[in-house]
């Protein structure tokens, strides 16, 4: 499949269909409402990019691609919910950056997911929660900015560090939970510091500061 442009319709492949890859941009500012992914091993950067009325994605049940490319949903503004297929290892930059309507996103118990980077649900501007997969060990700088709805956020176990600008002008965020058996991060208050209390990594906009006190182990 190399590429499209058609007027409203739902992308539809035969659900035996062997298709290596899907080239970049290659459905980019499709008019369809729906698409249904079939086994691809590949998936280009911006392959959907600007598709303003795509409101629902279904990967093939047997999925096998590994990432989800960079800037892949960009401002596809009317998807609602997304469930990341457990074969993706790596959500890269951008991928669903200013999908203003997004409001879940989902992953299996079995998820490979270990990476999130930069922009990868920027302004994602109807989210309210993430839980993040057990395999998780890398959220990249501005990963949720200006997710300007989103309330609370579960971290993963195996996630070593976050960087402040992780979640910047997310205005409402009061809560970031460490889950007990990550030995990396603590989690007081929706406050994140390291496992000794000794770094605040992460201290939530919508948290008020009155009557907070830092830690007495406290040394940046």
């Amino acid at each position: 499949v190399t590429g499209m442009n058609n007027a409203d319709f739902k992308l539809l492949f035969n659900t035996d269909a062997k298709v290596e890859a899907i080239e970049s941009s290659a459905f980019g500012y499709g008019v369809f409402t729906s698409v249904e992914l079939p086994a691809v091993e590949s998936l280009g950067p911006a392959v959907f990019q600007n598709c303003t009325k795509l409101k629902q994605v279904t990967f093939h049940a047997d999925p096998s691609a590994t990432t989800i490319s960079p800037s892949m949903f960009l401002k596809c503004a009317a998807l609602t919910s997304i469930s990341i297929p457990d074969s993706v290892i790596t959500i890269d930059p951008q991928a669903f950056s200013e999908c203003t309507g997004l409001k879940t996103v989902t992953f299996g118990e079995n998820s490979r997911l270990q990476s999130i980077d930069s922009q990868a649900f920027y302004k994602n501007t109807n989210l309210s929660g993430f839980v993040m997969p057990k395999g998780v060990n890398y959220l990249a700088p501005q990963a949720f900015s200006g997710c300007s709805f989103l309330r609370e956020v579960t971290l993963s176990p195996k996630l070593a560090t976050i960087t402040a600008d992780c979640f910047s002008s997310c205005t409402l965020l009061s809560q970031v939970i460490v889950p007990e058996d990550n030995p990396y991060l603590e989690s007081v208050d929706g406050v994140v510091y390291d496992e000794a209390m000794t770094i605040l990594y992460y201290f939530p906009w919508a948290k008020k500061a009155d009557g907070f006190e830092l830690p007495k182990t406290l040394v940046s």
